[in-house]
């Protein structure tokens, strides 16, 4: 299946029969047939929020204990529905919330009881669980990166607008304020012109980042294979592939995608959301010659008016500090901003500091999780909204297969089309 086969080429024909799903002891389940519109909104601070958690993994069961602080505190929210495929995973997520334990994620789609999901599956589940959730009129939390390819984060943008719900994906580097400081110094021509953008995501293991610890209770008896793999090509059972499936290119683009995807998220909050117009990519597999995605990548990302430049390392976990230059100056994200003017412009430095260009508004910003709650009550844009980690997922899915396929890739933004250079 091409990388780029867009959700509704296959759902039709490969999503696997709702029977094979649901667990023995399931009752009755409707058809999805409620319109988006029909769902009520959870109106006022006294609403309690129902969320339906899809996908039970490591990163889903930290965002529970979140929530389950959260909901002793300040906000009003429940856990009501858990879904797995992987049992021991479903049981961890009962035990901890009570949930309704399923596994068709579409009986959560389903109850209009359930105001949002959070999707913390594999990558390659993002975009039809994203979409059916839109078109239920669910609001959305989807873990980073948006999707798998670059045509599944269109189908995913256009189904959140078009259902008009709230959708926050799970880059919390873009809810660090530095980023938003950064914002108004470039948008108060404090650096001159913007010309790149630089920046890392590294990090390091004596066995490998991806090379998670093979469980002891994966077997066809703990595990639904099939409905594992859904959208991915057929295969027969592989524990590896499950357990370190950000290796093999059906499910993940390993770090070429999961990993920076955060640092162009966060770094198109600074510069102003656009769509990429050329992505090239290098790097290699320089240290396991198990799996297929890169442990070593590079990419440059073109813009209008601006670059991009990331790496991403995953056997040496020393990182450059995001810095953004300017043909005036430099902005450096350390604990705090360093701005770096450069020596031909001294008088406009002098002149704009004594303006208080350099002096940022700083805000007080809630953590990620706690946003999404906050706008699902007042109806407002999360900081990471589709907009932006559309914008995202196209620059880094293009840097993906420019690197697979060697070769320059460009993209049209009013067509939001990609073709060879």
């Amino acid at each position: 299946m091409s990388l780029s086969k867009s959700v509704s080429d296959w759902r039709s024909s490969m999503l696997p029969n709702r029977r094979d799903f649901l667990l023995s002891s399931a009752g009755t389940v409707s058809a999805l047939a409620l319109p988006a519109a029909s769902y009520g909104r959870v109106q006022g601070a006294n609403e309690r929020i129902r969320i339906g958690l899809i996908g039970c993994g490591p990163y889903a069961i930290s965002d529970l204990y979140l929530f389950i602080w959260l909901r002793r505190t300040s906000h009003n929210c429940q856990v009501s529905h858990v879904c797995d495929v992987f049992t021991p995973h479903l049981d961890i997520a009962v035990a901890k919330t009570n949930g309704l334990p399923v596994q068709d994620y579409r009986r959560i789609l389903d109850d209009k009881n359930v105001d949002a999901v959070m999707i913390a599956t594999p990558d390659h589940w993002h975009a039809t669980m994203a979409v059916d959730a839109a078109n239920a009129g669910k609001d959305i939390y989807l873990e980073a990166p948006m999707a798998r390819t670059w045509k599944e984060a269109i189908e995913i943008h256009d189904a959140v607008q078009k259902n008009n719900v709230i959708f926050q994906c799970g880059s919390q580097l873009c809810s660090d304020d530095r980023y938003h400081q950064v914002k108004q110094i470039i948008d108060g021509g404090g650096i001159g012109r913007l010309l790149y953008v630089q920046s890392s995501f590294n990090r390091n293991s004596r066995v490998g980042f991806f090379n998670r610890r093979i469980w002891d209770d994966v077997s066809s008896k703990t595990l639904d294979w099939k409905a594992w793999l859904g959208p991915a090509p057929a295969r027969d059972f592989d524990i590896e592939r499950f357990v370190r499936w950000r290796k093999y290119w059906d499910y993940s683009g390993g770090n070429a995608t999961n990993s920076i995807f955060h640092n162009v998220a966060a770094q198109l909050i600074a510069t102003g959301v656009s769509l990429p117009r050329r992505v090239s990519s290098g790097g290699g597999r320089y240290l396991d010659d198990t799996g297929e995605t890169p442990d070593t990548f590079f990419s440059t990302i073109d813009y209008e008016n601006f670059s991009f430049q990331i790496t991403s390392c995953l056997g040496n976990e020393q990182e450059s500090p995001p810095a953004f230059f300017g043909h005036e100056g430099s902005v450096k994200l350390l604990e705090s901003l360093q701005i770096v003017r450069e020596r031909f412009f001294s008088k406009e430095y002098q002149e704009r500091e004594a303006e208080g260009r350099f002096n940022v508004v700083q805000n007080a910003r809630p953590d990620h999780v706690r946003q999404w709650l906050e706008s699902i009550r007042n109806r407002q844009r999360p900081v990471c909204d589709e907009s932006v980690a559309q914008a995202a997922m196209i620059a880094v899915h293009l840097g993906e297969l420019s690197y697979r396929q060697s070769r320059v890739l460009s993209f049209n933004a009013d067509t939001r089309q990609a073709s060879n250079s």
